[in-house]
């Protein structure tokens, strides 16, 4: 489904640019191929990494039993809608970026950017306070069992906690990649991934035996600090680019990070 999708997609936009495909010459765009796969293989590399990085945790957790296994699963089908909604914000959050920046508007660029990140904070939190106080009617679509109903209720809990950081990281994180700046903040989100969480996961997971709370624990410190991170990084952007108008000399490269 996704390969048809994609051809059709391929196809109106064809017609709709009235651009004849068969005719595009690589070899005299390679500088633009060459700068479109530099922005891109960043941000491929960082959800490659984080598929590596949710399999090792289940590795983690299937050592808890069947119990602590489904719970997550079940918990991360609900907090996959929460997903949706933030990243339908952060994908409308780039058009808007994108319009002020050719303008040459930065400071309402980054207003704008603070302005997204605070409602999809705000929608992800209160929906996942609604999952949790709906939880036994969520969860209960899947399994009548009563520890893993439990468990489950208590991950939607703390996912509460975890929404105003993984929010703010998400939108962030995408709204610098729509300005230009796409290594440097993957490699903060690398960084902490591995250096901070894995072992944090590990720490309260498997050392302390908490389980998949244990889990959920390291994330919740993980998206905190990914958030206050990015957010230093947009505001040094934001400093930078408005110095850059101020001196036109010594601001006349791109973005540290594209």
């Amino acid at each position: 489904m996704r390969t048809v999708v994609a051809i059709v997609l391929v196809c109106v936009l064809a017609k709709v640019l009235r651009l004849r495909l068969w005719s595009v010459r690589l070899a005299s765009q390679w500088p633009l191929v060459r700068r479109l796969f530099g922005l891109s293989f960043p941000s491929v590399s960082d959800y490659i990494a984080y598929g590596v990085y949710q399999l090792i945790l289940v590795g983690f957790i299937a050592a808890f039993g069947v119990t602590d296994v489904v719970s997550r699963a079940y918990v991360m089908i609900a907090v996959s809608f929460l997903t949706l909604v933030i990243m339908a914000i952060s994908q409308g959050n780039e058009v808007l970026l994108g319009y002020h920046q050719g303008a040459g508007r930065m400071g309402q660029a980054h207003a704008q950017a603070v302005r997204s990140t605070v409602i999809a904070a705000a929608a992800a939190t209160s929906l996942a306070t609604l999952l949790y106080f709906l939880s036994d009617r969520f969860i209960g679509l899947f399994t009548q069992q009563a520890d893993v109903l439990d468990l489950s209720r208590r991950l939607l809990w703390l996912t509460i906690f975890l929404q105003p950081g993984f929010a703010a990281n998400i939108i962030l994180f995408h709204s610098l990649r729509a300005v230009g700046d796409v290594r440097i903040p993957v490699l903060v989100s690398q960084g902490l991934t591995w250096g901070l969480s894995l072992p944090l996961a590990w720490l309260f997971c498997v050392h302390y035996g908490h389980g998949v709370v244990g889990i959920w624990y390291a994330l919740i410190i993980e998206e905190t600090m990914k958030a206050i991170l990015m957010s230093l990084r947009w505001t040094q952007l934001n400093r930078q680019q408005t110095a850059s108008r101020l001196d036109p000399v010594e601001g006349a490269g791109e973005p540290e990070g594209a």
